[in-house]
């Protein structure tokens, strides 16, 4: 399987339109030729007009087919709401949780980690072995892991939940001060370069339509 990031910003006041045209048409439409849905979200802080979504796919032929099949249907009417699209081909970790699930009212999170040159197997090792069991002991819901099929080769995308604000502050507050994660970094950095190099993160809310809750 693989995934399908995408971002489309808006017109000046397009997004609630955008929204309404992917919940009444596009998600039906997505459907029919094999376009599956994972979730739906906007920007909770920041740009107000991006509509963040993920898409799954068996594979690379099979999203090609339904892109094709989808852009050619006779019915497919495009919104004229969107400004800019942009898109990244993601492929699953081997770690990445098989059924994620949230909740109504929660917090999402969208996480872009860019390692030092060669240092990505490290990064998932540590997200494998370690991080996620902190995540969870500290009440940060695993979403989603994902590495860049096409394009850098160094980063890690992945979405983490949490049940609501004042969740999400202390859940981060306690896993960054856990002696058991202090000392994964210092083990992981034993070697003298950081294996992170850049960090970016997009606090997300799912559309009323979203499979992913």
């Amino acid at each position: 399987m693989i995934n399908e990031l995408r971002i489309y910003e808006t017109i000046p006041g397009g997004l609630p339109a955008l929204s309404e045209h992917f919940a009444k048409y596009t998600l039906d439409v997505f459907e029919k030729h094999g376009i599956r849905s994972f979730g739906y979200w906007t920007e909770e802080i920041g740009t107000s007009n991006r509509l963040v979504y993920i898409l799954e796919f068996d594979n690379l032929a099979q999203r090609t087919d339904a892109w094709n099949s989808f852009r050619s249907d006779p019915d497919w009417k495009p919104s004229g709401l969107t400004a800019q699209i942009h898109n990244t081909i993601l492929v699953p970790t081997t770690y990445s949780p098989k059924n994620p699930t949230g909740g109504d009212g929660w917090i999402y999170e969208l996480r872009q980690y860019d390692t030092e040159p060669g240092h990505i197997p490290a990064l998932n090792e540590r997200f494998a072995n370690i991080t996620m069991g902190l995540f969870e002991k500290h009440g940060i819901r695993n979403i989603g892991y994902w590495t860049e099929e096409i394009g850098v080769n160094n980063r890690l995308d992945y979405i983490v939940a949490y049940e609501s604000w004042a969740a999400r502050e202390t859940s981060r507050k306690g896993f960054q001060e856990d002696p058991e994660w202090q000392e994964a970094v210092r083990n992981s950095q034993a070697a003298g370069t950081p294996i992170i190099k850049k960090i970016r993160n997009t606090l997300l809310k799912p559309t009323s339509f979203s499979p992913l809750r």
